[in-house]
């Protein structure tokens, strides 16, 4: 019960920050920017059928809730704002590659996460902060709603990792490569 308690604490500004982002965008007129809030669910693919040590140590099942604030079309940057239930609260700059009328990729997915309540990977190693790299594809299938694809690591701090575990910490990056998450998920975009 506790733990439920605990992820509607985490979700709940996430969620109400969602809903907040049409409004402000009306109420500062931000016409050229795009707004966007989602959700999607996976795993670490990079783990299936996998039985070592690092099984228990990685999230076997993530949900994600996230907001984007997309600058002008022609500009190839958006930031998010993320919630993966029930680890932690996230934020990433995200660089398109590709813009078509229908389709996007990003690459080089660069952020911060902060676990809130323990790490999304290398679960063993409590910190509170990882960094995140990922990738993504989305895809407009009707109107303003689209269709996502996201993969996404969370890495321990190298900053802070490799100085304290030296050569330990070689199967810490292994396991967070491995537990990368990909997630599928829908959005609505205004």
């Amino acid at each position: 019960m506790k733990g439920r308690r605990l992820s509607l604490i985490m979700v709940a500004p996430v969620l109400l920050l969602m809903s907040l982002l049409p409004a402000t965008a009306a109420a500062f007129s931000l016409e050229p920017f795009h707004v966007r809030a989602g959700a999607s669910v996976g795993g670490p693919v990079g783990l299936i059928g996998h039985d070592g040590y690092w099984k228990p140590t990685t999230a076997p099942f993530t949900l994600r809730l996230a907001g984007q604030l997309r600058l002008p079309e022609y500009t190839p940057l958006a930031l998010e704002v993320n919630a993966v239930v029930p680890y932690g609260l996230g934020m990433n700059l995200l660089f398109d590659v590709v813009q078509t009328d229908r389709i996007r990729v990003h690459l080089f997915d660069l952020g911060f996460f902060w676990n809130a309540w323990k790490p999304v990977t290398v679960q063993r190693l409590k910190r509170s902060v990882d960094l995140t790299v990922g990738l993504g594809l989305d895809v407009r299938i009707k109107g303003s709603w689209s269709v996502s694809a996201d993969w996404r690591l969370f890495l321990p701090n190298p900053l802070t990792t490799l100085p304290a575990y030296a050569e330990f910490a070689l199967p810490m990056y292994e396991e967070a490569l491995k537990g990368g998450q990909l997630w599928l998920g829908a959005a609505y975009c205004w």
